[in-house]
């Protein structure tokens, strides 16, 4: 029988101890909190009471590291692991950001504090042009985000590969809520 260490020599990629904020949104389910325990580029645990069901669709933010998705692949006992779903590039530029937390990297293109330009948080304008932004808060049907530049409420964008609608104006920037495919 295989032990905890066989299994862990296994992994495909290096498994980082970080405690880390973490903000889930689970798929019908309202954004939560929770604590990174470990990541590689490959997947995540966190500690949290909330346990999503085992193949549950999840989006993951690390403030330091930024949004990625995935699915709980199992329970802990005190939270869950995460595979990642993410793009060769992605997952390149994760294995960089990563390597770069651990070393304690000062300021730099390929620090956490500063992604690189193509994985910075941003949504897509009407016209193609694309607005950097932070995300304040989250959940099923819509995102806050702090904007330098507020396009018009009721304009069209996209975020990630979701499509939206901006909602309303806040002090620091936007709402923007999804707007859900015609069934």
């Amino acid at each position: 029988m295989a032990t905890l260490d066989d299994r862990r020599e296994q992994r495909r990629y290096q498994r980082i101890q970080l405690s880390l904020p973490v903000r889930f949104l689970a798929y019908g389910s309202s954004e939560q909190a929770a604590t990174l325990l470990d990541i590689s580029a490959g997947g995540l645990a966190v500690t949290t009471e909330e346990r999503p069901p085992i193949a549950t669709q999840v989006v993951i933010y690390v403030e330091a590291l930024g949004r990625v998705e995935g699915h709980v692949v199992r329970h802990l006992s005190n939270g869950f692991a995460v595979e990642f779903a993410v793009t060769d590039a992605k997952r390149e530029r994760l294995i960089a950001r990563l390597g770069s937390l651990v070393e304690g990297a000062g300021a730099g293109e390929s620090s956490p504090e500063h992604p690189d330009a193509a994985d910075r948080p941003h949504f897509t304008l009407g016209d193609g042009r694309e607005v950097e932004c932070r995300v304040l808060d989250m959940s099923v049907h819509s995102v806050w985000l702090q904007v330098g530049v507020k396009p018009p409420v009721g304009e069209e964008v996209t975020i990630g590969r979701m499509r939206g609608r901006v909602r309303r104006h806040h002090p620091t920037g936007v709402e923007i809520e999804f707007v859900r495919a015609a069934s």
